[in-house]
């Protein structure tokens, strides 16, 4: 399946099976990849995480910092025109009828190089768009970005902020901590989740972990960036609480942008086109915005196994 993953122009990082294996391991949930053939020749699938409970049966693509997954489809170069689209239609469709055959719950969210949903919709299927912002990494890095970004980058330097590659999961985890405590909130992952990504990152190449120093050598911002054969995606960011003022974490952001460019990266992926905050933030680098999708289908009796369940945690004060 990786083979499909790496041709097709809906995978990512995130579909890959060393990926989807270390996420299922690590948050205890079972995984499934499934396949669509013509005769043995794999066209297309799909990576799940189910949960197969004794009364319902549930299939998803979300998990714990995975923005996105889902259906992946191998090119074909010999088919053209309206037999291009039928031909995606129809491993769409064969995927769809298995996940509701199969399961009570599905919910799917897709890469945003999966822009045809139509197969699910016109079956019943609830959708919902979501958005990234994709940065064009020559724009990025141009003497013409926004004069917020200059100003920071002028008083990055003037507190001597520094980058480098270094791979250090104690430092990450610490900042990644206190960058949620300054915000009263709770982290969402524990620390045994991001050191097993990490290691996983490291060792299988799949990207790499930056960080901002002050000349006395404290970390004052990190980033974790991962990527695929089409781009790199910014897979987790934390800062010091106590020195942002430096501009540290806007000096390490574009430093990963000069780098990624210089070795042929065209995109980057911010992943930040949810959260109005950092939405906010990149703008002053003119990112795309670029839509992707959700579907959804929950069978009668699952709609009504969490209607009860929604009810008696409603009563015993918890949520779902």
């Amino acid at each position: 399946m990786d083979d499909v993953v790496k041709e097709s122009v809906e995978g990512t990082v995130f579909h890959l099976s060393d990926w989807v294996t270390t996420v299922g391991g690590l948050t205890g949930r079972k995984t499934t990849i499934l396949g669509v053939y013509r005769q043995d020749d794999l066209l297309g699938g799909c990576a799940l995480y189910v949960r197969p409970f004794p009364v319902l049966s549930l299939a998803t693509t979300d998990a714990s910092m995975t923005p996105f997954g889902g259906i992946c489809i191998l090119p074909s170069e010999s088919i053209k025109g309206k037999k291009q689209l039928l031909h995606r239609h129809s491993i769409m469709g064969a995927l769809r009828d298995h996940l509701a055959a199969h399961f009570d719950a599905v919910h799917l969210t897709n890469s945003p190089g999966l822009v045809d949903i139509r197969p699910f919709t016109w079956d019943g299927w609830k959708s919902n768009v979501l958005f990234t912002n994709y940065l064009v990494l020559k724009d990025a890095v141009a003497d013409t970005t926004s004069r917020t970004v200059r100003n920071a980058l002028k008083r990055a330097a003037k507190n001597g902020i520094s980058a480098e590659k270094k791979i250090d999961s104690g430092a990450y985890n610490d900042l990644f901590w206190r960058t949620f405590q300054r915000q009263d909130l709770a982290p969402p992952v524990p620390e045994k989740f991001l050191n097993g990504m990490i290691s996983l990152i490291s060792s299988r190449k799949l990207g790499e972990m930056w960080c901002a120093k002050t000349p006395s050598g404290e970390i004052a911002a990190s980033t974790i960036v991962v990527w695929d054969s089409r781009h790199a995606h910014a897979w987790s960011a934390a800062a010091d609480p106590e020195l942002r003022e430096t501009e540290a974490h806007t000096y390490l952001f574009t430093e990963i942008c000069k780098d990624l460019q210089s070795r042929g990266f065209e995109g980057f992926n911010l992943q930040t086109g949810n959260t109005p905050r950092l939405t906010a933030f990149y703008a002053s680098y003119n990112p795309v915005l670029t839509p992707y999708y959700q579907v959804a289908k929950i069978a009668p009796r699952a709609r009504a196994a969490y209607a009860a369940k929604n009810t008696i945690d409603t009563f015993i004060g918890r949520r779902w």
